[in-house]
Formats: structure tokens, C-alpha cells, sequence
């Protein structure tokens, strides 16, 4: 007696899911300094592992924090996808201002059910619009470049000499103090300072500088 066998192949459709996460590039603070007469924005850049759609952001100020999310739906393609968020944040008092921003990716368009996610922190400095000093700054020249890692050029206009330049941080604490010439080394830390510069004892004026 023969024997026959049905081989029935069940063949299983493949989906291609949602990666994770939505990646959080960056934080921008326009302007970069500012002062507590600016209206400030924040520029969010999130990219998403598939194509898809911005779906809703909102921000809320608890004090000197600022709290950022954001939703983004990851469709079904797989091809990176950047978004570019503007909020306008307004006028700040100023200080140090703390940044949590949390980027969430939603399986649904329709409204955002929070899945996975993502953070970033970042923080910046509002000037008191006293220590803005826009009118001495443009007699001082600029400096070059800025933000930098602490080695910087100063550029100064034809019919001013200046001896010396100073460094403060933010409160007027004086950290250094060197003679005036064409590249200059600050030995701080990471952020916001005042440089000063000087025709022997005169003040010229000063220019905010960055320190990544």
C-alpha cells in the first residue's frame, strides 16, 4: 500500500515594525546669548528611524526649567526622517535656564500614545540686560571664533589700541588677566564669560564669549 504525505507550506507574511527610537540631534537657543530683553526660541532637530509625521510639541516654564516633548509617528518605511521644531519661548529673567526636552514616537497619526522615547538636557545663560552691553560692543571689534574650545582671536578696529584683556564670568569674578595679542588661551571651563580689553588702565569695552 502506498502512502501519500500533503506537505502544506505556511508561508508567514514578514512586517517591517517601527524601529526605535526618535534620536534627538540637537538643541538650539536663538540667540545663543541672550538677555533677559530677547524673545527666545528653542530649535529642536529629532530624527525618526522610518518615515513618518510630526504629530504635536508643548512646553511648559517652571522656574528657570523648561520642559519640551514632542511626538513623532515612525511609519513603516525604513528611511530616516528629520524634523525641525521652532517654539517661542519668550522673555526670560535672567539666570541659568535648564532644558528637558523628551522626544516621544507614536504608533498611531491620530493622536500620540507615547512609546518610545528618547531625552536630551541642555542649559544656557540669560544676561541681565545691563551686562548686555550692546553699545560698547561694537566699538570693541568681534571675537573669532565664537563659541570656542578657549583659544580665540580678537579683532579690533583701526583706531583702537588695546594692552591687555581681561576675563570674567558672568557674576564680574575676574579669572585671568594677560597682555593683549593676536591669539589669546582662556584657561576656564565650559561657558558663558565677559572679555574685557584695556588700553593700559582705560576699559575699551567687552565682548560675550562662549566656551564650548
Amino acid at each position: 500500500m502506498k502512502t501519500f504525505f500533503t506537505l502544506i507550506l505556511v508561508l508567514a507574511p514578514i512586517f517591517v515594525g517601527a524601529q526605535c527610537c526618535p534620536y534627538v540631534n540637537n538643541i538650539e537657543i536663538i540667540p545663543a546669548v541672550p538677555t533677559s530683553l530677547d524673545d527666545v526660541k528653542i530649535v529642536t532637530t529629532v530624527t525618526t528611524p522610518n518615515q513618518g509625521m510630526f504629530l504635536s510639541s508643548n512646553h511648559t516654564i517652571n522656574g528657570n526649567t523648561i520642559n519640551i516633548e514632542a511626538c513623532y509617528f515612525s511609519g513603516m518605511l525604513t528611511a530616516t526622517q528629520t524634523y525641525y521644531d521652532t517654539l517661542d519661548i519668550g522673555v526670560l529673567s535672567p539666570g541659568i535656564i535648564d532644558i528637558n526636552f523628551v522626544a516621544y514616537q507614536s504608533t498611531d497619526t491620530a493622536t500620540c500614545n507615547y512609546m518610545d522615547t528618547m531625552s536630551m538636557q541642555e542649559s544656557f545663560t540669560v544676561l541681565d540686560n545691563t551686562n548686555s552691553l550692546s553699545d560698547v560692543e561694537s566699538e570693541v571689534g568681534r571675537i573669532y571664533p565664537n563659541p570656542n574650545h578657549g583659544t580665540f582671536s580678537i579683532e579690533l578696529p583701526n583706531h583702537l589700541t588695546a594692552t591687555h584683556v581681561q576675563i570674567t564670568d558672568l557674576s564680574g569674578k575676574i579669572l585671568q588677566r594677560m597682555p593683549f595679542s593676536d591669539q589669546i588661551e582662556a584657561n576656564v571651563q565650559s561657558g558663558i564669560y565677559l572679555i574685557e580689553l584695556f588700553e593700559n588702565e582705560k576699559i575699551l569695552g567687552y565682548q560675550r564669549m562662549i566656551v564650548r
